[in-house]
C-alpha cells in the first residue's frame, strides 16, 4: 500500500480493489476499537 497504513485508508485501499475486480459497489467497514472505525466505499 503506497500510503500510511491509517484503518481509513486500508478500508479504502480493500475498497477499491475489490470494487475493481469485481467491477461492483463496495463497501468496506473496518473498525479498530471501540467506537473507531472507517468506512471505505468504491464503485
Amino acid at each position: 500500500m503506497p500510503v500510511e497504513s491509517t484503518v481509513e485508508n486500508i478500508a479504502d485501499h480493500l475498497a477499491t480493489n475489490i470494487a475493481n475486480e469485481h467491477s461492483i459497489k463496495v463497501v468496506v467497514k473496518a473498525f479498530e476499537g471501540l467506537d473507531k472505525g472507517a468506512y471505505g466505499e468504491a464503485y
